[in-house]
Order: C-alpha cells, then structure tokens, then sequence
C-alpha cells in the first residue's frame, strides 16, 4: 500500500514537474524579452542584383525565424538576401526559461522589380513611365505596347516641332549671309540717320550754332 502511494507521488510529481519550471517564466520576464524583441530593427540595401536586408539588435535572447521557416540565433547582426515583395520575420524567446515564445513579428516591404523595364524598347525611352525599375504595374503586354505606342508618337511630335523650329532659324541665318552687304549698308545708313538727328537737336539747343 505505501508502495502504491509513493508511486501516485512520484507520477504527480512528474506531472507538476513541466509546470513547476515553466513557473520561472514569470510576467516580468516576458515583459522584458517583449521589450528587447520590439528593439530589432530591419533595413535593406540595393547591391544591383538583390536586396540585402539587415536585422539588427537581436540579441543572445532571441532568435528569427524567416519565411523559410529556417531559424537564426541572436547576437550578431544578421543579413539575408531577398529580390521583392514584404519579407516577413517572426521573433522568439531563446531565454530557456521562456523558451519558444513568440514575442513579435517584423515585416520590411521591398519595392517590387517591374518586368517591363527589361523590354529592349526601354533602352531607347528610359523616361517612359512603365520602364522605371521599381513599380507594381498591373498591365498586360498589350497595354504596355499601347501606352508605349502613345509616348513615342509624343515624343516624335515634339522632335518634329523642335525641326521646324530649327529650319526657320537655319532660314533666317542664310538669308543673312546672302545679304551680308546689302545689311551692312542698311546698319550704315541707320549710323549716319542717328548722328544727323543728334547733330540736329544739338543746333536746335544752341540756336543753330552747334557747339560741342
């Protein structure tokens, strides 16, 4: 009989075990890994082929767990690299105490890479609005070849407005070196009409004798 009561003992016990060292992890605890958790920040960087995000402040405390789902363990700056989109990254208590607790979640938001500016027709309009690199254009081929087929024949108008503009100076300056002579004659002739008009309101002034 104290056998059977011993063994009951021992199995609550066991039982209580789990419990009794989860007990540790008390409210005051969790606050503080919340509060070290909500201190991981995230950043990105463009190195001309993908982004490379950097998280930063996790500590020995903590670990990440990306959308891979393959986790990483605090205490050093961790960088991974992704293309677009909103990464996410969830962060855990690595405190053994608390261990496994989903404390927060951290999303960075990548601008998304636009397909359409690898189209060769990019290289010669770069400023057309569906060939910047970044843009989440929600447009068939079909569009983008209207809208582009639109931005050309603007662009050419302008070119022709530009040619016209162009030839009109190209006219006005031959005819000005055709007549070279006959405008120099013309500026001479405007000369002389100015001083005689200076010399006569002078003589007017000094009643007829001009004096200098």
């Amino acid at each position: 009989m104290c056998r059977k009561y011993i063994k009951c003992l021992l199995f609550l016990l066991l039982c209580f075990f789990p419990m009794i060292a989860r007990a540790e992890c008390d409210q005051q605890r969790l606050t503080d890994l919340s509060r070290i958790a909500s201190n991981v920040k995230l950043s990105s960087n463009y190195n001309g082929e993908a982004f490379i995000i950097t998280m930063s402040n996790l500590t020995s405390d903590l670990y990440t767990v990306d959308i891979y789902g393959d986790s990483f363990y605090g205490g050093e700056d961790k960088q991974f690299e992704f293309y677009s989109d909103s990464v996410a990254f969830n962060i855990y208590s690595n405190d053994p105490n608390c261990p496994g607790l989903l404390l927060t979640s951290k999303t960075i938001t990548l601008p998304t890479f636009n397909i359409y500016s690898e189209n060769a027709e990019c290289e010669k309009y770069p400023d057309f609005k569906y060939c910047n690199k970044w843009g989440n254009y929600a447009i068939t081929d079909e569009q983008f070849e209207s809208a582009l087929n639109s931005y050309k024949s603007m662009i050419n108008s302008k070119v022709t407005s530009g040619d016209d503009n162009y030839f009109l100076f190209q006219y006005v300056l031959t005819t000005v070196k055709d007549n070279v002579v006959l405008l120099f004659v013309v500026i001479i002739i405007i000369i002389i009409l100015f001083v005689y008009l200076i010399f006569r309101k002078k003589r007017k002034k000094f009643g007829g004798k001009y004096e200098v």
